[in-house]
């Protein structure tokens, strides 16, 4: 692709473009007549915008336009671009159904006169108004028009790797400006829904082949620097501690943002980025090029380099719009937050700051000016909030309170549920801070009922580049539940309990949704267990204690809990050793380390229950819905110091469920089906280099041998293609696969290994779901052997349980690590094995499996060995 330069005209016409400010290609005439003329409508219009007042420089354009159209027909062009420049007005107005609407009109006069350029500019601007409806399927398929590619929606994008492939692109010219632009729109489109690669790739190709071009590279490198902090996020969140509350304007430490930093960082990448976007000549780039990379700085606790930046901003130079009051509200936090970071608090100043954001909310006159003033009380409420927190100041609550209230009346949960859902929750916060429990109880409950509404399109949320779930989500729901624990152990309800299982379980599914980026609200979650020998354990970590909750389905669906005092630090310190020894293979230290470090968690997890247990004997599984760190602890390795012994070798077995209503358990009296395959040989694959599978043939030949199952798909067979052609043909109600994978929190990172080629979740999915789409019943068990979670990455096991989720199966069996070749091939037979008993449930065959291969050897008593698979999902 070779793009020309452009000469100082065009230069300009992009500029103006890009700026979203008004550009006639008509003459303005004022006319001699009395009456204004509709010329004279668009110049004031004009000047109404420039000054802040956009609703009435809209008003005048519609004047103007009304007056174009019952005049002559000569008038044409004037319709045409006069309907434009109202549009992108209306699109800022937040009036996206009229903007539609607007842009046709303009569209079909542009047609009249073949005006190509008019043509795409107004279907542009209508891709704007579809994303700000949250319509993103329509307005990518818009684009897709605009840049001559034939998708019915984004997921033509999603394995986009090469633009350069592309024919559409390899014609694209500098001077294209428009063509250039919604290539940058569609890739903010794939950032918003979660096609980050795609996204990427777009923005990466176009900003290296425009550089040398500022005026147009500006805006490319202003969106690669918001994709790059979206990207990195998500790194941070990975190997971030979990986070149990939540102050708005409290600064978090950096050292968590800094664990996953390299050179080629995402976070540096962005940096880079947005440095060159600060060069733009168009102010609004500019600025919030300069306000994200001070964002980035702080959040290195680059504290110097960060109030340097901070210090040349000018606010001013920018007109009074939206755009400048959301700038001043994170110009605002970001000066606290350097305040913080030197010691020299000047909370006056903050305040006049914030109460100056009010003043000229109030001031601008938009269709969304309550949003906007609602808004800006909401984060004057929320610093006093904070004061009330730092300095224990009655005063500064009962502030909070007041301008919190008024900022939920003017946002309303119908209408603008994003943001109603923060001031319930602050009010919430506030509340429990003034020791009104049932009132914080209340605030919290419609909170999450709001969030959840907004979780069905996540999309409206996300669109932030510094939403997280950990920060956004995560500490609501922790929250609540802590409030709700307080309650109880005032009234002593175990309704209350209740209501905390419903809260654990619905975070338990909002994590797995940001996991997935899919909806799983139709989740209709269990409503009877039919199994009567299972305790359901719930250990959920809050603010310095854990809360341990246990039911009992089959005595009358008995339910209680115990509180456990302990610190997170310390909780965070003995899971990760504890979790690092594991991995490790058994030698010297680790071997000693284990029990010390598995014994403390057994202490908080099972020595509690050790009297419940002795009353009801009959209970032969444990079921557990675990959280957090705990996800990557395998029960059966939690040690028994007074007996010394295993939670294995306790006549219990085991099973992980990501959260009952993901789940609807049952039996199956049907004889086991198998698909068997696996890779056994060395492979290279993306940079990744694989080892051999020494037993790999010894383990599927053994299993052949207790049930019965398909031909071996192997090594050079074991393919995607041949696998759908095999799940189309015959009925299996379970698959085993043998090859290497990764489990990790990034759904991009999450794999298995096939011949030459790598399946990710929404590929194992799709293969999975397609090959079983005309059989009668879902794969009861999908058996992943040789595979592991990824190292450093706190949330992988979600990789598990998003594999286990989006496949439809009931039930999936792997490893945490990498299991020992010939140890893994037995535990395997002896699974199948036991399996193929009468009465025979999966959790059952594998803590017998478990407890042969602990018993084999002396070798093979160190947990590395038999601790490290974890079924999850259906027990039974």
């Amino acid at each position: 692709m070779k793009f020309k330069q452009v000469n100082k005209f065009y230069q300009q016409l992009i500029l103006t473009f890009l700026l979203g400010l008004f550009f006639s290609l008509y003459p303005i005439i004022i006319s001699a007549q009395t009456t204004i003329s509709p010329e004279e409508f668009v110049r004031q219009a004009e000047s109404l915008y420039q000054k802040g007042q956009i609703l009435e420089s809209a008003n005048n354009l519609e004047k103007a336009l009304n007056m174009f159209q019952e005049q002559t027909s000569e008038n044409i062009a004037k319709i045409a671009i006069t309907a434009t420049n109202l549009c992108r007005i209306q699109i800022e107005l937040g009036q996206g159904e009229k903007a539609i609407n607007t842009c046709d009109l303009a569209i079909n006069n542009y047609r009249q006169t073949n005006n190509l350029l008019g043509i795409k500019q107004s279907q542009l601007y209508q891709t704007y108004a579809l994303q700000n409806l949250g319509l993103y399927p329509l307005a990518c398929q818009k684009i897709s028009e605009i840049i001559n590619i034939d998708s019915e929606n984004c997921q033509a994008f999603k394995y986009l790797e090469d633009l350069k492939d592309l024919e559409s692109f390899k014609s694209i010219q500098i001077g294209d400006i428009l063509t250039i632009e919604a290539w940058r729109s569609l890739a903010e489109i794939l950032r918003v829904i979660g096609q980050f690669p795609a996204s990427q790739t777009i923005l990466e190709t176009l900003s290296k082949e425009l550089e040398q071009n500022p005026n147009i590279a500006s805006e490319l490198f202003l969106s690669l620097g918001n994709i790059y902090t979206v990207r990195g996020n998500l790194e941070r969140e990975r190997v971030a501690d979990t986070k149990y509350n939540y102050i708005p304007w409290e600064y978090e430490k950096g050292e968590i943002y800094q664990k996953s930093l390299t050179d080629e960082s995402y976070y540096k990448k962005a940096q880079e980025s947005y440095q060159k976007a600060s060069q733009s000549l168009i102010k609004e780039t500019q600025l919030k090029a300069q306000l994200n990379l001070s964002q980035l700085l702080l959040l290195q606790n680059k504290v110097e380099q960060a109030e340097k930046l901070h210090n040349e901003l000018n606010l001013t130079q920018i007109p009074l719009t939206q755009f400048r009051i959301y700038a001043k509200i994170q110009y605002t936090k970001q000066q606290q937050w350097i305040n913080s970071l030197k010691n020299q608090h000047n909370y006056t100043k903050i305040i006049e700051l914030l109460e100056e954001s009010v003043q000229e909310a109030n001031s601008i006159e938009t269709e969304k000016s309550q949003y906007l003033i609602s808004y800006t009380l909401g984060n004057l409420g929320s610093f006093y909030e904070y004061l009330s927190y730092q300095k224990n100041d009655n005063n500064a609550l009962k502030k909070a309170q007041e301008l919190t209230q008024k900022a939920l009346y003017l946002s309303q949960p119908q209408v603008n549920p994003s943001l109603a859902y923060q001031w319930q929750w602050q009010l919430a916060r506030l509340e429990k801070a003034a020791g009104n429990l049932n009132q914080a109880k209340d605030y919290y409950e419609s909170a999450i009922k709001t969030l959840e509404t907004v979780r069905k399109n996540i999309l409206i949320i996300r669109q932030d580049i510094q939403f997280s779930f950990r920060d956004n989500i995560e500490p609501l729901y922790r929250e609540f539940i802590d409030s709700l624990l307080e309650l109880n152990q005032k009234n002593n309800d175990p309704e209350i309990l209740k209501i905390v299982l419903k809260q654990f379980n619905s975070l338990q599914l909002a994590e797995l949704e940001n996991f997935l980026q899919c909806d799983l609200s139709s989740a209709t979650g269990i409503k009877e267990i039919g199994d009567s020998q299972v305790m359901i354990i719930s250990p959920i970590f809050l603010k310095d204690k854990l809360a341990l909750i246990y039911q009992i389905p089959a005595k009358n669906n008995y339910i209680n809990y115990q509180k456990i005092n302990i610190s997170n630090q310390e909780v965070t310190k003995i899971l990760k050793n504890l979790q690092n020894y594991l991995g490790e293979v058994g030698n010297g230290c680790s071997k000693c380390e284990i029990p010390r470090e598995s014994q403390k968690v057994y202490q908080w997890i099972i020595k509690p229950l050790e009297p419940i247990l002795q009353e009801n004997k009959d209970i032969k599984t444990l079921v557990f819905i675990l959280d957090g760190l705990l996800r990557n602890i395998p029960m059966s390795a939690l040690y028994d110091a007074e007996k010394q012994e295993y939670l294995l070798q306790k006549d219990y077995a085991i099973a992980i469920v990501p959260g009952l209503t993901l789940l609807q358990p049952q039996s199956s009296s049907k004889t086991p089906t198998v698909l068997l395959g696996g890779y056994e040989l060395e492979q290279k694959i993306n940079n990744l280099s694989f080892p051999p599978i020494k037993y790999l043939r010894e383990e599927l030949e053994n299993i052949a041998k207790i049930f019965p199952t398909s031909s071996l798909l192997l090594n050079q067979d074991f393919t995607e293609a041949n696998l759908q052609k095999e799940l189309q043909t015959n009925q299996y109600s379970v698959i085993h696969w043998k090859t290497h994978g990764i489990f990790s929190s990034n759904p991009d990172d999450t794999f298995i290994v096939a011949s030459n080629q790598v399946i990710k979740p929404n590929e194992l999915s799709q293969l999975i779901n397609t090959g079983s789409q005309e059989k009668t019943s879902p794969i009861d068990l999908l058996v992943l052997s040789a595979c592991q979670t990824a190292k450093g990455d706190n949330r992988a096991v979600l990789g598990l349980a998003g594999i286990a989720v989006k496949a439809g199966t009931s039930s999936t069996l792997s490893t945490l690590w990498r299991a020992e070749d010939k140890a893994n091939t037995k535990l395997m037979t002896d699974f199948y094995q036991a399996l193929s008993q009468p009465n025979m449930t999966k959790s059952k065959a594998l803590h017998q499996a478990q407890l042969s291969l602990f018993t084999y050897g002396i070798e093979y008593k160190d947990p590395h060995y038999w601790a490290n698979y974890i079924l999850v999902g259906n027990w039974q």
